[in-house]
Order: C-alpha cells, then sequence, then structure tokens
C-alpha cells in the first residue's frame, strides 16, 4: 500500500498508510520507537496538506501508542492537541475519543479529579455517538475511578452498562468487563454472582488471546481468593 500510494502521488493515502504501519508495528512487533517513526511521517504530510481529520487521527493514534508503552507525559501531550483539533470540528466522535483517552492517562499521572471530570464528559458524547468500543472502556474507566474513591454501589453502576455492550463485541473487551465486574462483585461481597460472571468469561476468551486469558486467570483468582482457596495464587502466577 506504501509504494502504490507514493506511486499514484495520493497523500492522503501515504498519510493512512504511515498510521496503518505504525499500529501494525505497536500491535504486532511491540516496537513502539518504529510505531512513532510511522506515525510521526503520517502526521507531517497531514500537517503539510493541512488535513484536520487526518492531523486529529494522527495525535489520537500517537496518543494511543504511548499511552499504551506507558509514556504517559508524552502521550498527554498528543491527547490534549488532538482534543483541542478535536474542538473545531464540532463532531462528538472525536471529541469523544479524546477526552476518554485524555482521562486515562490523566489518571495515571495523578490527576484522578481531572481524569474523573473528562470520562463523564466522554460518555455524554459517546452514548450520542454510539461506539461501543470507546464507550465500553469509558465506563470501565469510570467504574476505576468510582473505587479509587471507596465508592462501591457507583463502579457496580459503570461498570454493569459496560456489559452490555462488551457482549454484542465479545472477545477480550467481554472478558475485560466481566474481570472488572468480579472484582466489585467480590468487594460487594456477592460471591455466587461473582462466579456466575467468571464462568461467562471463562467461556469467552478467544483461543491464542493472552491479554483475555490473563483476565480470565485474575477473575478467577479474585473469587478464590475471596472464597480462601488455596488456587488463587497459582492463578495469579499463571
Amino acid at each position: 500500500a506504501g509504494a502504490i500510494a507514493i506511486e499514484v502521488a495520493d497523500p492522503r493515502l501515504q498519510v493512512r498508510t504511515a498510521y496503518e504501519s505504525g499500529e501494525i508495528r505497536a500491535d504486532f512487533e511491540g516496537d513502539v520507537d518504529a510505531a512513532m517513526d510511522d506515525l510521526w511521517l503520517g502526521l507531517t504530510t497531514a500537517e503539510g496538506m493541512d488535513d484536520l481529520e487526518l492531523r486529529i487521527e494522527g495525535h489520537l493514534r500517537m496518543g494511543t501508542v504511548l499511552a499504551t508503552a506507558a509514556r504517559l507525559t508524552e502521550a498527554e501531550e498528543h491527547l490534549g492537541r488532538c482534543a483541542e483539533l478535536a474542538d473545531r470540528t464540532g463532531s462528538y466522535r472525536d471529541d469523544a475519543r479524546a477526552a476518554y483517552l485524555l482521562a486515562y492517562v490523566k489518571y495515571y499521572l495523578g490527576q484522578p479529579e481531572e481524569a474523573q471530570r473528562l470520562a463523564a464528559r466522554a460518555a455524554e458524547w459517546l452514548d450520542r455517538t454510539a461506539d461501543r468500543y470507546f464507550q465500553i472502556q469509558n465506563f470501565l474507566a469510570l467504574g476505576r475511578f468510582a473505587l479509587t474513591h471507596g465508592d462501591l454501589d457507583g463502579a457496580a453502576l459503570w461498570v454493569r452498562q459496560a456489559l452490555p455492550p462488551s457482549r454484542v463485541l465479545g472477545g477480550w473487551l467481554l472478558v475485560e468487563a466481566s474481570r472488572y465486574l468480579v472484582e466489585v462483585l467480590v468487594l460487594q461481597g456477592l460471591l455466587e454472582e461473582a462466579r456466575d460472571v467468571v464462568a461467562a468469561a471463562t467461556e469467552a476468551v478467544p483461543e491464542e488471546d493472552g491479554f483475555a486469558r490473563g483476565e480470565s486467570l485474575l477473575s478467577t483468582a479474585l473469587v478464590e481468593a475471596a472464597e480462601g482457596g488455596e488456587g488463587a495464587g497459582a492463578r495469579m502466577q499463571e
């Protein structure tokens, strides 16, 4: 695709090819620096074209890759820029995605109040756009923030809202949402319901998905630990 984009001299296609190449390097090769090189190339081209849509996407992708790599200060810079550009479009979709990811980063940078404010705003926008992929993760983030304040009922409310859309999308999102719910249920002492959620999540783990498998094992360990079982440690080690 990159070769074709150069041959036909299509700058928009060159940008999109660079963005996809960066995602592949980050997701499948784990090479963050190489991914950022590709994303920078795409973003520079987009800025030269003054293409607002592609500039927003570039900063969003860079912020996501950097946040996943725990380079949070750099991620904050790109996501903040993404939010500024998104304000110009009047698009709830762009605003919502930027706000959710910025909330995630702010939380891990030790700014929980700002993170909660951004995530609550993102929830309103995501309700309008029905972007289930980000909506699920934003619900889970709000659940995490509620737990930080010791608000179990609030955490349960947010996490339970993530379950219906996660069942539609399935895969690792369903397993992760289930793990969050199990944690809340264990803290509430609702172990029977927690066991039922664990059983359903275990069946939903996609084959060869290491992340989902890890979340499933953690869910099981949480329940076993709450019940005083000896297998919890072994689950955690797996």
